[in-house]
């Protein structure tokens, strides 16, 4: 990459483009791309003995067969292989005609990144741009012109350097990769069964905090989970479920929320009446014992297996020992997290 010009043969400061004007690529003055974008902030760097962070941004692996939308009457499936992106983007493909077909990457289906590729069974189409190093391989069946499959989430690495990493094996339960928030990608689980899994609960001996960042699809019943785990004492649920009633047998302390928000919620186990629950920066509800909350699963979108499922949309979950998490409330909310006032805290 050239240097960078001297400070004297910038161009004066009334002629930089301005807003979302500035040059890209080879156009920056002195070639090259220009600045290099900040790294993805390590969630597990702000939280003194994290026994689990996941974030969508990093550590993502990508199911290796994509999800027919529902309403698809082709016959034929579509498999994703290769390496992930550094940056994970969602990734769909369209027939627009039989053995045609268009890839994106916008999670909308509205700008193709690729146009009128080929569809032969089981002939790789290999990427380009940002899916560069994955390639979807088509297999034998009838394609419908208008039908769409995507590309879900297998796996979530976890980042505190404890490996507790989340799971999910079965295609049909993965969740879809979305074009998530400044240029982070986001899950999101259909409320019906998709889930991921882990382990996390072994390691929650005592009190503990869970946070998690996301919007909320669909509150209605039976759609309407966004963690959960074993282990509960009754019919107890984790804190963050249904319209966030948050104790034994779902009754308790009810916190009111605003759907499709980006929000921020924090909740605290310890077992007693000080268990706590926080959206955003509503008040803090408490005063009802969670339970003991001590099972070794932990899931992301259920309840359990097979039970309660969310229509959620998520960006990183974490468990650690109780403490404060302004930092990375202000985490965030900057340029390098989800962008000045993308989470609701």
């Amino acid at each position: 990459m050239p240097s960078w010009p001297t400070q004297t043969s910038w161009p004066n400061k009334t002629s930089w483009p301005a807003g979302t004007s500035w040059p890209s690529g080879g156009n920056w003055p002195g070639g090259g791309g220009g600045p290099t974008p900040p790294p993805p902030i390590n969630f597990a760097d702000l939280f003194l003995g994290a026994y689990q962070v996941v974030q969508t941004d990093k550590g993502l692996s990508y199911g290796a067969v994509m999800r027919a939308d529902a309403g698809n009457s082709s016959s034929v499936a579509f498999a994703l292989t290769g390496a992930t992106p550094a940056v994970p983007v969602p990734i769909w493909i369209r027939i627009t005609a039989p053995g045609v077909g268009n890839v994106y990457y916008d999670g909308l289906g509205v700008t193709a990144a690729m146009t009128g590729v080929t569809i032969v069974d089981s002939v790789n189409i290999v990427l380009t741009g940002a899916g560069a190093g994955m390639a979807i391989t088509p297999g034998v069946g009838s394609q419908v012109a208008g039908n769409t499959w995507r590309a879900t989430c297998s796996s979530l690495a976890d980042q505190s350097g404890n490996g507790r990493n989340y799971v999910q094996l079965t295609p049909a339960q993965q969740p879809i990769v979305t074009a998530g928030l400044n240029g982070k990608p986001g899950l999101l689980f259909d409320g019906l069964d998709d889930y991921l899994t882990s382990d996390t609960g072994a390691l929650l001996n005592g009190p503990y905090l869970v946070l998690v960042v996301g919007r909320v699809w669909d509150r209605a019943p039976g759609a309407n989970c966004i963690v959960g785990g074993s282990g509960y004492s009754g019919t107890v649920y984790e804190p963050l479920h249904s319209q966030f009633m948050q104790y034994n047998d779902l009754s308790g302390n009810a916190v009111a929320f605003s759907d499709l928000t980006n929000q921020r919620w924090a909740a605290v186990f310890h077992n007693g009446t000080g268990d706590s629950l926080r959206i955003g920066s509503l008040p803090i509800s408490t005063g009802v014992s969670a339970g003991p909350s001590n099972g070794s699963t932990r899931f992301i979108g259920a309840t359990g297996t097979g039970g309660q499922a969310g229509k959620i949309e998520i960006f990183a979950t974490i468990y650690c020992p109780i403490q404060p998490y302004s930092a990375f409330d202000t985490a965030l909310n900057t340029p390098p997290g989800y962008g000045p006032g993308a989470i609701a805290v």
